[in-house]
């Protein structure tokens, strides 16, 4: 039974979880198709490298970027979806940003431009450089990143769909109660506190609560992993989607390379800093084709409120804006399979255009 907003909800402790037999099918163990490392600069004299994997051998490419302190691996969802349970008709693109995980991370000021410029030579370093070929996708972070991928080379953009993101968090009225939840997940404190308080600007306290959605998505008799091994303990629930989300956290951090703190907060000045006008998002429009774009946006995101998306849809006039009531900032996962559908029917779709 859904847990209601008045029921307190039981916060399992990290040994807890760890000792959950549900917990070794947290991080699902998909085996890419290709995988490889892209420079993609210089940095005091020594090379910054990208890491990417690609899921699939289909003819309708997937690129997805991924949002501050997110890695690849926040794709999950999709990657199974669509590069191992479709791989015949898609290929997925997943990468970690510079700043995180298996990515380097020069400590400098980064700009969504500059991370734009990375995900551009991911593309030529894979081979993805046909006309109109790659469908975009980009989360938070990776959505501001996804404009300026569109702004530099629109003619290579297939789609674009921006999830949750913004044109610019500095200059809005909502600006300073933004940053500072960002910067409280940047706070020092024991493990414990760093997850939860990156669970609760992340995920509706409701979804939280209520019972892992994990088991209604891959039921346990279904084989849902064709290539490489198939998902540990994928047949062992969490007791919430709270539990999930830690053990996923859990898992990434596990990774004594995953989280730096440079990397982090390099990130953040891309994000505070990121800023594209009326004008610039009006001309990235033109370019790529009002007609290609969606917006897709949660109406009780608090990293970036609604009204952000909003105003990105008045700025764009995209083909689809889709406003998805209840939803926070993690849609792509606490809607993972409805994310999926919507986004898999958009791409034929889009596929039509001419």
């Amino acid at each position: 039974m859904q847990r209601t907003k008045q029921q307190p909800l039981r916060v399992p402790s990290i040994e807890e979880t760890l000792r959950h037999p549900a917990y070794p099918g947290a991080l699902f163990p998909l085996e890419p198709t290709a995988t490889g490392a892209v420079p993609v600069g210089q940095h005091g004299g020594k090379s910054v490298e990208l890491v990417w994997e690609i899921h699939g051998n289909g003819p309708n490419k997937l690129m997805f970027i991924a949002g501050w302190v997110m890695s690849m691996k926040t794709w999950q969802y999709q990657t199974l979806y669509f590069g191992h349970e479709r791989s015949d008709k898609y290929s997925v693109l997943v990468f970690d940003n510079r700043g995180h995980r298996r990515s380097d991370k020069p400590f400098m000021r980064y700009t969504t431009a500059m991370m734009a410029q990375d995900a551009v030579a991911v593309l030529d370093g894979v081979g993805w450089t046909q006309s109109r070929s790659v469908h975009v996708v980009g989360l938070s972070l990776g959505g501001m990143i996804a404009q300026e991928l569109a702004c530099a080379v629109p003619d290579r953009v297939k789609s674009l769909a921006l999830v949750n993101t913004t044109a610019g968090v500095l200059g809005s009225e909502l600006a300073l109660k933004e940053v500072w939840l960002i910067l409280g997940i940047l706070m020092p404190g024991r493990e414990q506190q760093q997850i939860n308080r990156l669970i609760n600007a992340a995920y509706p306290h409701e979804w939280q609560g209520a019972p892992d959605f994990h088991a209604e998505l891959w039921p346990s008799n279904s084989q849902r992993v064709p290539q490489g091994k198939a998902i540990a303990n994928g047949d062992h629930t969490f007791e919430s989607n709270f539990q999930r989300a830690q053990a996923f956290e859990i898992s990434v951090r596990r990774n004594s390379k995953c989280r730096k703190l440079r990397g982090r907060m390099s990130q953040l000045a891309a994000t505070i800093s990121h800023r594209k006008s009326c004008a610039q998002l009006c001309a990235m429009a033109d370019s790529v084709g009002r007609g290609r774009i969606a917006v897709i946006y949660g109406s009780e995101d608090p990293v970036i409120p609604a009204s952000h998306a909003e105003h990105l849809i008045r700025a764009i006039r995209p083909a689809d804006g889709v406003m998805v009531k209840g939803a926070s900032h993690s849609l792509i996962i606490e809607r993972a399979l409805w994310f999926n559908q919507l986004l898999e029917s958009k791409v034929e779709e889009y596929n039509k255009l001419v």
